[in-house]
């Protein structure tokens, strides 16, 4: 592997999209950083792709069916195009957060492979909601506009985020650096290794504050 660093917006499309970016090179903190500042621009791509899927199904067919069709497609393909990270990453805290269990513990039942109930419901519930969501705007091209903004604010949420604390550092570098070998190896399972570690390290630094609150309540029901 070259030890040249990958251009950053590669690296971002690389780590939180499936569209292949041809990501080739060594992985650093530093370009790992600024793969993080390019999530609104991966946000901005999702949603104009999304809202592309609204239009042409909106064109064949512009009553309310169609609309829901529409919405119900551009869903589906934003939730193909990133993998089905964000949506791993929800059930994963859903299932965390609703098990009332000290932090470390929290952490842990987020770590799992499998999805308990909790998770399942968020799930479906935050599909359905989105999907409702996009249909129920009056107007193709305001639906459009509210997919857009809906997926950039979502990645400027996750840049935020990263200004906090992680609850468990020391797995944040090693994700990316797991990402990258996978991004850029051919088989399925580096595939899967890239896809896992980079939801542990999006979801282990976005959870960091709700963590520290459910350890400091944790302790003063101990106490």
């Amino acid at each position: 592997m070259s030890g040249r660093h990958p251009p950053a917006w590669r690296v971002a499309l690389s780590l939180f999209t499936t569209i292949p970016a041809g990501v080739n090179g060594t992985l650093d903190d530093d370009v790992a950083a600024r793969a993080i500042l390019w999530l609104p621009g991966i946000g901005l791509l999702l949603g104009a792709i999304g809202g592309g899927v609204v239009l042409a199904a909106g064109a064949l067919n512009a009553t309310g069916p169609g609309r829901l069709l529409g919405a119900a497609l551009a869903v589906a393909v934003i939730a193909v195009l990133t993998g089905g990270l964000h949506l791993d990453g929800l059930a994963d805290t859903a299932d965390g957060l609703g098990s009332r269990r000290p932090a470390d513990v929290a952490l842990e039942i987020m770590r799992r492979s499998d999805i308990g109930p909790m998770g399942v419901g968020a799930l479906v519930l935050v599909l359905l909601i989105q999907v409702a969501a996009v249909a129920a705007v009056p107007r193709l091209p305001l639906a459009v506009a509210a997919l857009v903004v809906a997926e950039l604010t979502g990645r400027v949420s996750v840049v935020v985020a990263t200004s906090s604390p992680a609850a468990r550092s020391s797995e944040v570098v090693t994700g990316f650096r797991v990402a990258s070998a996978g991004s850029c190896a051919a088989s399925t399972t580096h595939h899967s290794i890239r896809a896992i570690d980079t939801r542990r390290m999006e979801w282990t630094r976005s959870i960091s504050s709700v963590a520290d609150r459910l350890r400091l309540a944790s302790n003063h029901m101990q106490d």
